[in-house]
């Protein structure tokens, strides 16, 4: 029990904080409680994330000790651009998440469930769905976003995502004729052709220029390679 109580003395926390000396005493505790461990790890980024610290991110859990890869990121990528930690996912990006493989529609889909309350796009987003059940649990899909986003921007955009047709979105399997069976991915699953701009609208519509900035200049790279 001794390895999970830590004092901390405010005259001795010194010039770091009271809330980074409380950090690192709870990644101390989440360690000793499952070490070296995938679940240790993940809580430690989790946590990292909530208190807004990428700096601890990078000196005490991105270390030596743990091997990340980044679909390990994915999670707290989307918690980042949830909670609007811009720094957060500039680092993420930095450690080589790949936004194609990480933006799926399920994805886009979760982070438009999930957009700032006092927004424009969320009072516009909730009348645009009908509720399914008598507790009003609102679902919102792609093809809503592509409503509101023409109601907002008029005939200036097509449908970005049209809505899908159920028997698309099934499993279907593909037998060619070596009898060899390839299962393909359900369209909700499989990643979407711009996840760039994609993720550059989600921003903008909720006004959050910081986050904005990082995907616009990856934008700008993009055309800039193209020219």
């Amino acid at each position: 029990m001794e390895s999970l109580l830590t004092i901390l003395r405010e005259e001795k926390v010194g010039d770091q904080g009271m809330d980074v000396a409380i950090l690192q005493a709870l990644l101390k505790a989440s360690h000793n409680a499952y070490p070296n461990s995938q679940e240790n790890w993940n809580h430690q980024l989790k946590l990292a994330v909530s208190w807004n610290r990428p700096e601890i991110a990078e000196t005490q859990i991105f270390t030596e000790g743990w091997t990340w890869k980044p679909s390990d990121l994915y999670p707290s990528l989307t918690q980042s651009l949830i909670e609007d930690k811009p720094s957060f996912v500039r680092l993420f990006l930095e450690r080589g998440v790949s936004l194609a493989e990480y933006l799926t529609r399920d994805t886009l889909t979760s982070l438009y469930n999930n957009t700032e309350p006092s927004s424009l796009i969320h009072s516009k987003l909730e009348r645009q769905v009908t509720p399914k059940n008598p507790k009003n649990v609102y679902k919102i899909e792609l093809h809503h976003v592509s409503h509101v986003l023409q109601d907002l921007l008029g005939d200036l955009l097509e449908p970005l995502y049209p809505e899908a047709n159920h028997k698309q979105n099934l499993e279907e399997v593909k037998i060619e004729v070596t009898t060899k069976v390839e299962t393909m991915k359900p369209k909700n699953e499989q990643q979407l052709d711009d996840p760039v701009r994609d993720l550059l609208i989600w921003c903008i519509v909720q006004n959050r220029e910081k986050m904005a900035d990082i995907f616009w200049n990856l934008v700008e790279k993009c055309c800039s390679l193209l020219t």
